[in-house]
């Protein structure tokens, strides 16, 4: 079974954590700015940085990986000896009599991660959000399955 980050849901990963981690510098900024009564115009220059890089991983990733350069972003494979993480074509693997279970952090923590334990400390972590909630699902499910008893 295979698990593919589809292009929506890259999306909205990458904004989760570049606006979480781009507007915890910005908001301070802003406020120091107002407190001070300085002009702030300058910040705009920081969102206009912040979109333009975004804007152009999204296009790199919709114009060049595709068809048979194409390079699964972030997946999950699944088969009868393990899992196997694929992010950007490198690949991680963890053996299933190796697993010891899921961990989820939680909602408060920053950024969302799911980790696939390993008894040797080889773990696999992903972000929460780089699956949709259905695939998320079906990992959990995918997962409980294999696991030893």
């Amino acid at each position: 079974m295979v698990f593919e980050q589809s292009r929506a849901q890259n999306i909205i990963n990458k904004m989760y954590l570049w606006g979480g981690r781009y507007l915890i510098f910005a908001i301070p900024a802003v406020v120091v700015g107002l407190f001070y009564q300085d002009d702030i115009s300058h910040i705009k220059y920081f969102f206009i940085a912040l979109v333009v890089i975004f804007l152009v991983t999204t296009l790199w990733l919709l114009i060049f990986n595709s068809d048979k350069s194409r390079v699964i972003e972030y997946g999950l494979i699944f088969d009868d000896k393990g899992v196997c993480y694929v992010e950007y074509g490198s690949k991680k693997t963890l053996e299933w009599h190796q697993c010891e279970g899921v961990v989820v952090t939680s909602a408060r923590d920053y950024p969302r991660v799911i980790t696939i334990k390993s008894k040797n400390k080889d773990d696999i972590a992903f972000g929460y959000y780089v699956f949709s909630r259905k695939q998320r699902e079906a990992i959990f499910r995918h997962i409980s399955a294999f696991l030893p008893s």
